[in-house]
């Protein structure tokens, strides 16, 4: 025959409690069995529902994949590092004997380094937030060589103006400086998990851009025999868009993002050309121009993703990724020799390409 647990315990503990009374005892009240019963299978349910001791029951509490706190602030900074590229940004013109054209020199960009900073705050139930970025470039390169017998170098940044000419054994020097700022605000949407997820925003982006062409002709004993200096600028404002896709690699701490930004930029645009002759005395060929202008900005971001939480509860990520950017007449130093109008680098087309490397932590 088949004696159940429930039944040995109840047995024994109604054996003991009879052993327990007093033996004069006449109003002691005995247990009955199904009462027992009962209260064997509340003890069972306590003892399970109990909390196991502190460094018990670990392995139960082990997350295969890395924890995402999408709630809180953050901070970002982006080492930046690109070549800029323009349609058109002639450094001078190379007139060979018989004064024939025989070569277009361009101001050869290589990869420069900048910094852009990234601040926001997202809240940890709605996923909603703001976010500020500010990118700061300010670079310049040099086109410089002494000229050689027979050849004679022109430096004319606008085609209706002469320009400065580099005689045999003279040295011809060009710099094209490039400053940009660049500020968006935004309000931002965040859906993520330990899997990855979307960003979206929307807000204003303000720019700035600075082009610079400095030029000198300076004889073989050292005379500045011309100079000339163009300075075309833009400043605008306007709408900035934004979205991004990240997904993390299967229990790693790992991942893939790709992201990609628009803008249209309202502003205005300024050229102006200042020739001097030999002492610096300012020539006749000074211009003005001022127009209302819409730029048009696009870019693209595609790279890995390294986050990790701390034992802060705070989290750490590292971002590597290239870089591309586009400025639809962003302007330049100088317009190509050919070209019509006086305002040809003003409508030239500025882009980036290059890598950047972001190091942030979210709290």
């Amino acid at each position: 025959m088949h004696i159940g647990v429930k039944s040995l315990l109840a047995a024994a503990v109604l054996g003991l409690s009879g052993l327990a009374a007093p033996a004069g005892a006449q109003d002691a009240r005995l247990v009955s069995y199904e009462e027992l019963l009962d209260r064997v299978a509340r003890l069972e349910e306590e003892t399970a529902a109990a909390p196991a001791p502190d460094g018990e029951g670990k392995d139960a509490a082990i997350i295969d994949e890395p924890i995402y706190d999408d709630g809180g602030w953050y901070a970002v900074y982006e080492n930046v590092i690109v070549t800029p590229y323009f349609s058109q940004n002639t450094s001078a013109l190379v007139i060979g004997p018989g004064g024939i054209a025989s070569k277009i020199r361009e101001f050869n960009w290589d990869m420069e380094y900048s910094s852009r900073f990234e601040i926001g705050n997202v809240d940890a139930c709605t996923g909603t937030g703001w976010r500020a970025r500010y990118w700061h470039f300010d670079h310049s390169t040099d086109d410089r060589a002494v000229v050689p017998a027979g050849v004679t170098v022109l430096v004319a940044p606008l085609p209706s103006r002469f320009g400065i000419v580099t005689n045999a054994g003279d040295t011809s020097s060009a710099t094209h400086s490039l400053r940009m700022s660049v500020l968006d605000m935004e309000f931002l949407k965040r859906d993520m998990d330990a899997e990855g997820g979307f960003t979206a925003s929307f807000g204003l982006r303000y720019a700035r851009i600075d082009n610079w062409l400095n030029a000198r002709d300076i004889s073989a004993a050292g005379v500045l025999l011309e100079s000339l200096r163009q300075q075309h600028n833009f400043e605008g404002i306007g709408p900035t868009i934004a979205a991004e896709y990240l997904k993390r690699f299967d229990c790693s701490y790992w991942g893939m993002f790709i992201n990609a930004r628009g803008s249209l930029l309202y502003g205005e645009s300024n050229l102006r050309y200042d020739h001097r002759g030999a002492g610096g005395a300012l020539g006749i060929t000074t211009v003005d121009t001022n127009d209302q202008d819409l730029l048009a900005v696009t870019e693209i971001q595609i790279g890995l993703d390294y986050r990790r939480p701390t034992c802060s509860c705070h989290e750490i990520f590292l971002r590597v990724a290239l870089e591309a950017q586009y400025w639809a007449s962003g302007g330049s130093a100088s317009a190509q020799q050919g070209t019509s109008g006086d305002n040809s680098a003003q409508d030239t087309n500025l882009g980036f390409l290059g890598v950047t490397i972001a190091t942030g932590l979210d709290w």
